[in-house]
């Protein structure tokens, strides 16, 4: 067990923190990933920066789903639909396209070194590979903060091999993303400002760990 994070094990892994405006359906969120309307983190990668933001919320299959909108200069290039399991934080769609089946991100509730096998396909694409948990400390233009991980290996994208490290803060979301492909330059996305929405409930946020 993850035993030097203090909100481990949770009260309650996963917590109903708003309903959909459009209708009385409820959307959870995790610790480690805020779903509130409004919620939105920017991210720099060098000169470049990008903002995500929870737009909405939709039913993708049997998962409400928060919808996460990527812009870049102002304009939305993206979106993707997050799903909030007893047993996991879920990416369900990716640009309006179902995956199939759900791409888990995180294992809840997490325990150190534990692994599982992404085998899922988004249109005619295979998406392959092994996902570990652990624990790190990371310092963004943010501040500073102790974080999940969860590393991803044995992708590919074409012929070349991929590998993803996700850094997720308590309270926060993801603070840091680092993907890695053979032959380039690491791509760092790094947490530069983060705002909660303001329909969150503090009860969303069992426990923290401070900056």
């Amino acid at each position: 067990m993850m035993s030097r994070f203090p909100f481990i094990p949770f009260v309650a892994v996963v917590a109903v923190v708003c309903a959909s405006t459009a209708a009385a359906q409820e959307v959870a969120s995790s610790t480690f990933y805020p779903t509130a309307i409004g919620t939105q983190w920017v991210y720099s990668a060098g000169p470049v920066e990008i903002l995500e933001r929870v737009v909405a919320y939709e039913k993708i299959g049997e998962d409400w789903c928060a919808r996460i909108e990527t812009v870049f200069n102002g304009k939305p290039i993206s979106h993707e639909h997050i799903a909030i399991r007893p047993d996991g934080i879920y990416r369900v769609a990716v640009a309006g396209q179902q995956v199939q089946p759900a791409f888990r991100l995180v294992k809840l509730p997490p325990r150190d070194k534990e692994q599982w096998a992404i085998a899922s396909k988004l249109g005619e694409q295979m998406i392959a590979g092994t996902f570990t948990l652990g624990e790190s400390q990371v310092e963004t233009p943010a501040g500073k903060y102790r974080t999940l991980t969860a590393t991803g290996t044995g992708f590919k994208i074409g012929e070349a091999e991929i590998e993803f490290v996700y850094h997720f803060a308590p309270g926060v979301g993801k603070v840091m993303q680092v993907t890695k492909i053979a032959g380039q330059k690491d791509v760092v996305l790094q947490l530069k400002e983060f705002k909660l929405g303001s329909g969150a409930s503090q009860a969303a946020v069992p426990g923290t760990v401070g900056r």
